[in-house]
């Protein structure tokens, strides 16, 4: 084989047909490359070598054409054939060199997820698995081409049809849609494809009572489906042909950034196949070979993909995403192992609607715990499941037998859906923001299989800013039912049921009965939750002075941690705070962003049964100015603390934000990878009753784009330098081999 291998790669770069490939490929893919990852900036290379995979379809045919069908038609094929070289060794020669000419262009592109390194964030992890999922796909592009040209002696012949078929490779996805998935059609289908695999058995066997034996066990499986339950065939057949689609791998790896192992097993074992073919076809010649095996083998690779297609995803795929975008945290692993009740996720759409994310994560569930089941209705079909579960189409419905309570929801919306959207001022319309599938469907498996619920009452009445929608979307998650209106003097006091009292950047003091009225409900065991921006409240201070907090007139900044890219706007105000190692921060990592907080000052608490500690600061080299006019004053400040203190039958927990910014709407929906609403939300449910105290930040799906300020070199480099050179190589070599 080495001997074979050596002379076919020689061949390659003694003509132009490598040069071309490779010419062909680099320059087409860093047409893109400029497009999307220098121009526009997209940190993804995996996106570039996905847009780019068309040119495969047209340059492997050329690859491959002349592999068999040249050494045919000059008749150096018998040379082959008769040398002691096992065909097998001969094949493989040809083949390798073919693969090595294939990933010459995808070592060259190894080094762009660098070169977008250094414009900013580039992710390594899923750009490299992207190149490996192209090489192994051009692995069956080559192995394809390589037996049909095996089979004609025509060059052109070989490279037309090797095109045609990869053509209709990229295009399976679309021709499966026309493919009838009603029971009645795939059963035709079965009895089509039962007929096609008897008439094979004959071909091979000449045996009538075989053929018959094999046609009857069929029927008969057939039938005992179709009785025990006919819906089954529903789907059969657009559901096995997907299981070889190419591009369904391919969009695994590079657009959803996740290692489809699976997929890779369909596209190794397919080569395989075509090169064990390739072997057969020129065995055939030489005068060897059974058809049976032959069957046998395409019949073992097919069954294998079925059965690799029908594993749990949790088993054949992996996130290799940046941002860890199908991963399930160890809060939710934990939380669902140890569930006790039996919950069914049910995807209530068509199932060609459902987005590929949904469905990923959903059967992430099912493989952590065997109490969690997966199953899809469609509701065009059975449009009476909408009225069953109470909910639109393309809902996710999370439901509990032993509860009987179910909730749904939506695939995608505003908020509170698996995936949120907002609208984008740069491009003027609607564009995804939020993947919260994760904190959906686990807080809804908490609701439906929980018995009871807290609830927090907002206060209104003293000039409170606006509740913002995403913190009460947090509250939601965590199963907490939010009253978003609640005026003490109008609405009689502070309801039994309340589990917690917040106030939102109050501009305007309690009233004295006010007061009281809170002061009653902190010694029964209440807790409240103050965020504050004035600090000129005579009896909300009174309140914090009595567990030992101040709020302090001036502004805290952090001369450490502030925002650089907005110096110029907020100074040392725009700033990430440091978490201190409390249960409310434990396994916080990303930073939190807020605005001028003000700063708090522990004292010492009314009572000596009063403790408090801070969960949020500056660090030492924090700044505080009293006003406009005074020095800085270097230390460390406090911008949120809780103090506790036995009460009731309970514990009552007064917590203090400094930071008003920290669930400002404006802020957490243009940074929704902070961490500012899971601060709040852990500060919220840290001594409730009935909370799991389980909630799990939405992920962003925000790109940051990198900015190149002189990309000109670079695409001439991939686009015109190093095309033009392959092809000047390759004519030198051409015109000095045909002058000797």
């Amino acid at each position: 084989m080495p001997a074979v291998y050596k002379r076919e790669l020689r061949s390659y770069f003694c003509s132009l047909t490598g040069y071309i490939f490779i010419a062909a490929v680099v320059a087409f893919t860093g047409i893109y490359f400029m497009a999307n990852n220098l121009s526009y900036g997209l940190p993804y290379f995996s996106y570039t070598l996905m847009n780019s995979v068309l040119i495969y379809i047209f340059v492997v045919p050329i690859l491959t054409m002349r592999s068999f069908a040249g050494e045919r038609r000059s008749k150096t094929d018998q040379l082959l054939i008769t040398s002691p070289v096992g065909v097998p060794a001969i094949v493989l020669g040809k083949y390798f060199a073919m693969m090595t000419v294939f990933a010459i262009p995808l070592a060259l592109f190894c080094v762009c997820p660098l070169i977008i390194s250094t414009g900013g964030t580039a992710y390594f992890l899923s750009d490299y698995m992207a190149v490996i999922c192209v090489l192994v796909i051009g692995a069956l592009f080559v192995a394809i081409g390589m037996f049909i040209s095996s089979l004609t002696e025509n060059q052109i012949i070989s490279a037309v049809i090797t095109l045609i078929v990869l053509f209709v490779l990229y295009m399976w996805d679309n021709l499966i849609a026309f493919i009838p998935s009603s029971p009645t059609a795939s059963l035709v289908c079965c009895i089509i494809l039962l007929a096609v695999i008897a008439g094979c058995v004959w071909l091979l066997s000449k045996n009538k009572i075989i053929t018959a034996i094999v046609f009857a066990a069929g029927a008969v499986a057939l039938t005992a489906v179709g009785v025990i339950d006919f819906s089954l065939f529903r789907d059969l057949i657009p559901t096995a042909l997907g299981s070889f689609s190419v591009i369904s791998v391919l969009y695994n790896f590079c657009y959803y950034q996740v290692f489809d192992l699976g997929g890779l097993i369909m596209c190794l074992t397919l080569a395989a196949v075509f090169v064990f073919l390739t072997v057969r076809s020129i065995q055939k010649r030489r005068g060897g070979g059974t058809l049976l095996i032959t069957a046998l083998v395409i019949a073992a690779a097919v069954l294998l993909n079925l059965l690799a297609a029908r594993l749990p995803s949790n088993i054949r795929e992996f996130d290799v995403s940046g941002s860890k975008l199908y991963s399930v945290s160890e809060t939710s692993k934990e939380y669902v192992s140890g569930l006790e009740e039996d919950v069914e996720l049910i995807l209530v759409a068509e199932k060609d609607s459902i987005d590929e994310r949904i469905t990923k994560f959903v059967d992430s569930y099912a493989g952590m715990s065997s109490r969690i089941s997966v199953r899809q209705e469609d509701p065009v079909l059975s449009p009476s499941v909408l009225d069953k579960y109470e909910c639109t189409a393309d809902s996710l419905v999370v439901r509990s037998k032993a509860t009987g309570k179910q909730t749904a929801i939506p695939f995608s919306g505003p908020s509170e859906a698996l995936i949120t959207y907002a609208f984008d001022y740069s491009s003027m319309s609607y564009q995804e923001s939020q993947f919260d599938a994760e904190g959906q469907i686990t807080a809804a498996i908490e609701y439906v299989t929980a018995g009871s619920s807290d609830t927090v009452y907002v206060l209104t009445g003293h000039g409170e800013a606006e509740f913002s929608a995403s913190a009460a979307g947090m509250l939601t998650k965590a199963n907490i039912t939010v009253n978003d209106s609640l005026n003490l003097l109008m609405d009689g006091g502070i309801p039994e049921d309340c589990s917690l009292l917040i106030t939102n950047c109050p501009s305007a003091d309690l009233a004295n009965d006010e007061f009281t009225m809170i002061r009653e409900y902190l010694a029964k065991g209440g807790d409240i939750m103050l965020i504050m921006d004035y600090s000129n409240l005579p009896n909300f201070n009174k309140l914090m002075a009595e567990y030992g907090m101040k709020l302090e007139p001036g502004f805290a900044g952090d001369a450490e941690k502030y925002y650089a890219q907005y110096v110029q706007y907020y100074g040392y105000f725009c700033m990430a705070p440091t978490l201190s190692e409390t249960g409310i921060t434990a396994g916080i990592t990303e930073n939190a962003l807020v605005i001028y907080p003000r700063a708090i000052t522990l004292s010492d608490p009314a009572r000596d049964t009063i403790t408090s500690e801070s969960f949020m600061t500056t660090t030492e080299n924090g700044v505080y100015y009293e006003d406009t006019q005074s020095d800085p004053v270097t230390g460390t400040y406090v911008l949120g603390a809780t103090a506790k203190e036995p009460a009731g039958d309970g514990t009552a927990c007064v917590t203090v934000i400094s930071a008003a910014s920290l669930i400002d709407p404006n802020l957490t929906g243009s940074f929704a990878n902070m961490s500012n609403l899971d601060i709040f939300a852990r500060a919220a449910v840290q001594d409730m009753e009935h909370t799991s105290g389980v909630v799990i930040p939405a992920k962003s799906l925000g790109i940051t784009h990198n900015v190149f300020d002189h990309y000109g070199i670079l695409s001439a480099l991939f686009i015109f330098l190093i095309p033009a050179a392959a092809l000047v190589i390759g004519l030198a070599v051409w015109v000095r081999r045909k002058r000797r």
